[in-house]
């Protein structure tokens, strides 16, 4: 795999494994390492390989965002069963720490920098917005 600059016609390869599934920025890529119970973690990694380190273990954590590395910083992560109510967790990279956002969590979206998700069900379902760049 590897990833072109449209500006400067450079090309990086990602060095990457046949069990890994990758989605790579510019800055970070998200390697989720594949078992036959399904991923069994998820690691963050340059394009080239360098920094790579994990952010999550075990088949119960799942990237929720179709981007890696939101803002060059941030990672979504829910845990659980994605059919049932979930729990929301927030990596981020300056700090190298995962801090839980929400508990009984639906549906998840993020846009512009913006994350988005929903708790409840019918006449108590509740969307909540936490917009990451104002997080110091």
């Amino acid at each position: 795999m590897g990833l072109l600059d449209l500006g400067t016609g450079e090309r990086v390869r990602v060095p990457v494994s046949a069990i890994e599934i990758v989605t790579c920025s510019p800055v970070w890529c998200r390697v989720r390492v594949v078992a036959r119970s399904g991923v069994s973690r998820i690691d963050l990694m340059r394009p080239d390989g360098a920094e790579r380190h994990r952010i999550a273990g075990g088949a119960a954590a799942t990237a929720s965002a179709p981007d890696a590395a939101l803002l060059d910083r941030f990672e979504v992560m829910s845990e659980g069963d994605p059919e049932k109510p979930r729990l929301l967790k927030l990596y981020d990279e300056t700090s190298r720490t995962t801090t839980r956002v929400a508990g009984g969590v639906g549906g998840i979206a993020v846009r512009s920098g913006v994350l988005w998700w929903s708790t409840g069900r019918d006449a108590t379902l509740r969307w909540h917005a936490l917009d990451l760049r104002t997080l110091a």
